[in-house]
């Protein structure tokens, strides 16, 4: 996928990928990453996937995002990006050590 190469362009450690229905992004990073630059990956692949959804014939595309804190694996949020239900805290990084 080509996000992914922007990510490890930013730093090799973080990964970017989405499902093979294109209906899920996984992206693992830390809080280094700035809200500007994964916002715009973010954004950017979602496009992506909807657009291949919908040329694949699914007009009720969905996404999902699913945030991994990168150093330990652990799930930060997870959420549709459709209805905005993806948004963390501090507080849930902390949680993922």
């Amino acid at each position: 996928m080509i996000k992914k190469a922007v990510l490890t362009g930013i730093n090799q450690k973080y990964d970017m990928c989405c499902s093979d229905s294109y209906n899920t992004i996984n992206m693992y990073y830390d809080q280094e990453l700035s809200f500007k630059k994964a916002f715009s990956c973010v954004g950017k692949t979602a496009i992506y996937c909807a657009m291949y959804q919908i040329l694949d014939g699914n007009p009720d595309y969905s996404i999902y995002l699913n945030i991994y804190n990168v150093d330990t694996g652990k799930l930060v949020v997870g959420g549709n990006l459709m209805n905005e239900e993806v948004s963390y805290t501090d507080e849930d990084w902390e949680k993922t050590f």
